[in-house]
């Protein structure tokens, strides 16, 4: 077999020789490892602040869920009232669509532990069930024309309890992880004499 022509040799001896300067000069592998380690920084530093928007977007979510909470545990306590004090109700609605969003949302399985992904889906199961027997006492009201008797007012009165005690026990878990967020209202005791007299004087 013929040698190679000497121009080809003397190629191939000053590639590797160039390519041995390379591997050998401290410049080189300082400005590669820079280079490196820049893409990796970026690339963390990207995904940092995802986290960081996602977990932003859970904690306003979930605020907003309280909030909602309220309501619906102030309309619990107004209907309870009102079934002990006339024996029936007036149009309130038994909805929570911010808590059917939020539990149906990626958010929440993310960020949240398991117990108070459980307790929020364990809630939306006991809203519709209060606003089903709402909906059934309605019918009744509607097909009968007058005054339902105190007993047929008992299993509504019993999903409505339950709903209200449901809300109070998720809003301990609540207001336990807006803490931890650094979000949501600090209550203070002012803030209970405040809503004890209304309570007092709206009886």
């Amino acid at each position: 077999m013929p040698a190679p022509p000497a121009w080809i040799c003397q190629t191939a001896a000053a590639v590797l020789s160039a390519l041995s300067r390379l591997l050998t000069d401290a410049t080189f592998w300082a400005g590669l490892v820079a280079t490196l380690l820049g893409v990796f920084l970026a690339f963390r530093l990207e995904r940092w602040q995802e986290h960081r928007h996602s977990r932003e977007q859970y904690a306003r979510t979930l605020n907003a869920v309280r909030y909602e909470s309220a309501q619906l545990h102030a309309i619990c306590t107004q209907a309870l009232t009102a079934i002990q004090q006339h024996g029936g109700i007036s149009s309130y609605e038994m909805e929570a669509p911010a808590l059917r969003a939020f539990v149906a949302g990626p958010a929440l399985h993310e960020h949240a532990g398991h117990g108070l992904t459980l307790v929020l889906g364990s809630l939306i199961a006991i809203v519709g069930a209060a606003r089903n027997s709402l909906a059934y006492f309605r019918s009744q009201v509607g097909v009968t024309g007058m005054q339902i008797a105190p007993a047929h007012l008992a299993p509504l009165t019993k999903h409505l309890t339950r709903l209200k005690a449901g809300i109070e026990s998720a809003q301990g878990l609540m207001d336990r992880e807006l803490q931890r967020l650094q979000r949501g209202v600090i209550r203070t005791a002012q803030d209970q004499q405040d809503v004890q007299a209304f309570r007092d004087a709206t009886q």
